[in-house]
């Protein structure tokens, strides 16, 4: 049984739009969002203040200008990494946060994301650019990478993921959904199919096959594998 904590969260936002013809701007939105974590004795667990201004110009692009202020807290030694061991205490530092789009209504758009500041004891950067292409209405996809740089006084690391996912709608009630997706610290490559056959109040036919390889893993070690079939049917009255 996990021990009772103390979550507090408030937010403002704020949207002002351009109204004059000839401006490129289409609007404004700055917003202010803090989320914090206490245990009873009023350890603070975690700490996040957000600040940002999202622009967006009527071309469909977007540029979002945020800092961070980030408090983590540990009560005992954490391993972050492989031999990479936090030391317990109240951990303080912000960071910059930035984000670029462009016009996501276009069959091909493209997303990046960087971040960049104080992360426990050290300095981490996270590079995260993703590719959207969307066909007409029956197809869409979506390919990413995640890359973390990791630099600490008890060790330096990397760690990236790769993610592909793609949607087929045959029929407006007929889906088929993949999602792949490997990560470096595991070595794993994740597997993730559905299929869906859906009547009205989403009921229907589920069909989900879940495959996960480490290719670290021990000799003669199998893959996870399992295939779930799920259908309901909903009966009137």
């Amino acid at each position: 049984m996990g021990l009772p904590y103390v979550q507090a969260e408030g937010a403002i936002r704020h949207t002002g739009r351009f109204t004059v013809r000839r401006s490129p701007l289409l609007e404004l939105r700055p917003h202010y969002s803090y989320t914090a974590y206490l245990d009873p004795g009023d350890f603070k667990e975690s700490g996040f203040l957000h600040i940002d201004n999202h622009t967006e110009w009527k071309s469909g692009y977007e540029l979002h200008t945020g800092v961070n202020f980030v408090t983590k807290g540990l009560r005992e030694p954490f391993e972050i990494f492989e031999d990479v061991i936090l030391p317990p205490g109240s951990y303080h530092n912000s960071e910059i946060q930035l984000v670029g789009k462009t016009d996501d209504s276009k069959w091909l758009s493209l997303v990046m994301r960087v971040t960049a500041g104080g992360f426990y004891s050290g300095d981490r950067v996270m590079l995260n650019p993703t590719v959207q292409m969307r066909l007409g209405e029956k197809f869409t996809s979506e390919l990413g990478w995640s890359q973390n740089d990791v630099d600490l006084p008890e060790g330096e690391f990397t760690t990236r993921v790769g993610l592909l996912r793609m949607a087929w709608s045959f029929t407006p009630s007929v889906t088929l959904e993949a999602l792949f997706q490997y990560n470096n610290r595991d070595d794993a490559l994740a597997t993730n199919l559905r299929f869906s056959w859906l009547r009205k109040a989403n009921t229907g036919l589920y069909l989900v096959f879940n495959d996960i390889q480490g290719y670290d893993a021990y000799p003669g070690a199998q893959p996870d594998r399992s295939l779930i079939a799920k259908y309901t049917y909903l009966f009137d009255l």
